[in-house]
C-alpha cells in the first residue's frame, strides 16, 4: 500500500513497497515521482490525488525495478522521528524519553 510521508525538509515523500519517491512533476492526469536516490533512475506514476489528504487512495499506474535494496528500515526510523517531532511540538515540556516511549508503543 502506498502512502505519503512528510520529508525531513517539509516536502511530500511517496512510500511504496519499501521505497521512497520524491515528486518530479504533475500533469493533468498523473503525478510523476522519481526514486529519491540519485543513483537510481526509477520513475513511478500515480493518478492525481490530494497530496495534503492523509488517507488518500493512491493508485499506482506504472513502476519499474530499482537497482538497490528496499529501504524499509530507513522508512521506519524516519516515521518514528517524524511522530516524535509532532509530539514534542504539541507538548514541548514533555521529557524526550517519555515521548520516545509513547511513540514506540503505538
Amino acid at each position: 500500500m502506498a502512502y505519503i510521508q512528510k520529508g525531513e525538509r517539509g516536502g511530500k515523500i511517496l512510500i511504496n513497497d519499501g521505497f521512497r519517491y520524491q515528486k518530479n512533476k504533475i500533469t493533468n492526469d498523473k503525478i510523476h515521482w522519481r526514486c529519491w536516490r540519485k543513483t537510481c533512475n526509477v520513475f513511478l506514476q500515480t493518478a492525481v490525488f490530494d497530496l495534503e489528504e492523509n488517507d488518500s487512495d493512491i493508485q499506482i499506474l506504472q513502476v519499474a525495478e530499482h537497482n538497490h535494496a528496499d529501504e524499509t528500515e530507513m522508512i521506519t526510523c524516519s516515521s518514528v522521528k517524524q511522530r516524535m517531532l509532532e509530539v514534542v511540538e504539541a507538548n514541548p515540556s514533555k521529557p524526550v524519553r517519555r515521548v520516545y516511549d509513547e511513540v514506540i508503543q503505538d
